[in-house]
């Protein structure tokens, strides 16, 4: 799925490759890859080990004997590579595995990957210059430092959540990390000044930007990212 901040959604096409290993880890006793569905499961697994493999490898299941089950989750979309969190989103899930120990006394264990992915939404931050004749704020090129800038997520219900401020380069410019599946928009805060996002063609003030930000926010998707939605979200 992915993480509880987007809702934890299920993830599709996610691969799965897991291997059941003799007691110490030392032998593959039966391995496999699935891909996950629309659901973001692979369904149950069936782990049977013929006596032959147990007999011929000198393996002895009996009492409360754990056999270590090694999985691995990956996933591309337009040329990003996915990560994934396990123990309960604590830690990053091991590109070599993240190992479960399994008794083969329990008929079910659940294993649970969380798609932790972030894309980058970036632009910049210039003065404005109002045309006496418009009324229209032009960014006048010039970029301004140390400006305030916030990643928000809109949510269904409430306030917008604040998720991470960074502040303005030299060049005016800041870079924001938004989590894969989320609606996101960027804030700039600069005590004293107004900030409003620029349309791509003129560089004015552009009120469709601000209506987006403020009723749907920007999805953040691979494809999104590749087509050059999560770019160029300048202001003045």
């Amino acid at each position: 799925t992915l993480k509880k901040d987007s809702g934890s959604e299920p993830v599709e096409n996610v691969t799965v490759s897991w291997e059941l290993l003799s007691p110490d880890g030392s032998e593959e006793l039966l391995s496999g890859t699935s891909t996950t569905t629309k659901n973001g499961d692979i369904g149950p697994i069936k782990l049977i080990v013929s006596s032959s493999i147990l007999d011929s490898k000198k393996i002895k299941l009996f009492g409360k004997i754990k056999l270590p089950f090694k999985v691995s989750f990956s996933k591309s979309s337009q040329s990003i590579t996915h990560t994934f969190l396990c123990e309960d989103e604590t830690i990053i899930c091991p590109d070599d595995g993240m190992v479960f120990y399994l008794s083969h006394l329990n008929h079910r264990t659940l294993v649970h990957a969380v798609d932790a992915t972030t894309l980058l939404l970036e632009g910049n931050v210039y003065s404005g210059k109002k045309d006496p004749e418009t009324g229209l704020v032009h960014s006048t090129g010039c970029p301004l430092s140390n400006v305030q800038v916030c990643l928000m997520r809109k949510v269904t219900y409430g306030e917008d959540i604040l998720q991470n401020c960074i502040e303005t380069d030299s060049n005016g410019y800041y870079k924001l990390f938004a989590l894969i599946g989320t609606y996101v928009y960027p804030k700039v805060q600069y005590s004293g000044h107004n900030f409003e996002p620029l349309n791509l063609k003129t560089k004015s003030r552009h009120d469709d930007r601000v209506f987006t930000y403020g009723s749907t926010g920007i999805y953040a998707s691979p494809t999104n990212r590749k087509d050059g939605v999560l770019s160029q979200h300048d202001f003045s």
